[in-house]
């Protein structure tokens, strides 16, 4: 299936060929007519940043690889996979786009690529690891948290939210938020990301 390592280059498998994470940038780019200059507006990434993220001489952050996708007005996961979504899906452990923060450490895993929207993620956040502040979502966006190993602490506006093992959070995700993992355990949750 789709194997993606920011910090391996962000290469991807799609159709036996593999395809960088800068190459998908340019061809989006590209294909919807922007330049580098007008994604680098659109998504608060510098041009000099893109421009090396596309040659495949930087990897993006997490949080660059998200505004990316934002200039472009799609999901991280749409930018990843650009398929046409067949009436099953079946993911097995460990085949999902897996995104590797090369700062943080952070795993961040798409389980579906993105439809109406909606997006299914699996996170993986080392003790004392924390993701930076995550742009508000459109209004009437929905987070749903489900913690399966460790405990996190979300920062969701003037609210702290903390979670453990088997805990479900469900949150406006149309604030700034953090996400924060300060148990001595690695945290693994599933995030749906529900536009409404």
């Amino acid at each position: 299936m789709w194997r993606i390592l920011l910090r391996e280059l962000n290469s991807t498998i799609v159709g036996g060929v593999r395809i960088d994470f800068g190459v998908r940038v340019r061809l989006e780019r590209k294909r919807i007519g922007l330049t580098i200059e007008d994604l680098a507006k659109r998504s608060g990434v510098s041009t000099a940043a893109l421009s090396k993220i596309e040659r495949g001489e930087r990897t993006p952050t997490l949080q660059n690889a998200l505004k990316i996708a934002e200039g472009f007005g799609i999901t991280l996961s749409d930018l990843l996979v650009n398929e046409k979504i067949p009436s099953v899906i079946i993911i097995r452990k460990d085949q999902g786009q897996n995104l590797m923060d090369p700062e943080s450490g952070i795993s961040r895993e798409s389980l579906f690529p993105s439809f109406h929207g909606n997006e299914f993620v699996r996170y993986k956040i080392e003790p004392g690891k924390e993701t930076g502040k995550f742009k508000p979502h459109p209004p009437g966006t929905r987070e749903v948290f489900i913690v399966i190993t460790g405990s996190l602490v979300i920062e969701a506006g003037a609210q702290r939210i903390e979670l453990s093992a088997g805990d479900i959070a469900n949150i406006s995700g149309d604030q700034t938020h953090t996400i924060s993992n300060f148990g001595d355990t690695t945290c693994t949750f599933v995030l749906a990301i529900l536009p409404q």
